[in-house]
């Protein structure tokens, strides 16, 4: 009770101090801003690894797009985008030789049935 007693009378005192000029400060709402320097690691709460497609002998991915560093992706969004154009390539050159060799396979056939009609 006498810390309390003190207390008042230490605010009578401070404000019956009229005398000084009353100031006026202008006060606006902001984010109050602090700097921490942390040292450390950060760890992920949730985290997905992300791989490129395994394709047979391809080991040299080009990225075409990449997701924003930072933004929040849901599931099912696209987060990288290889460049297709080498496996383009691959696919045409595989598909010409297929066609190559089914020529080849018919003009055998062919051989083979003139062959046997010439018997």
């Amino acid at each position: 009770m006498r810390r309390e007693l003190i207390g008042f009378a230490l605010a009578i005192v401070a404000c019956s101090h009229g005398t000084q000029e009353v100031s006026f400060v202008d006060v606006k709402q902001a984010d109050l801003v602090i700097g921490v320097e942390v040292v450390g690691e950060l760890a992920a709460v949730d985290s997905l690894d992300v791989k490129p497609p395994a394709l047979y002998e391809t080991w040299d991915f080009k990225i075409a797009e990449l997701a924003t560093e930072g933004a929040e992706v849901k599931e099912g969004d696209p987060i990288v985008a290889f460049d297709p154009s080498e496996q383009a390539r691959n696919l045409e050159t595989l598909e010409n030789e297929a066609e190559a060799a089914k020529k080849k396979l018919d003009k055998k056939r062919d051989d083979a049935a003139l062959a046997r009609r010439d018997e």
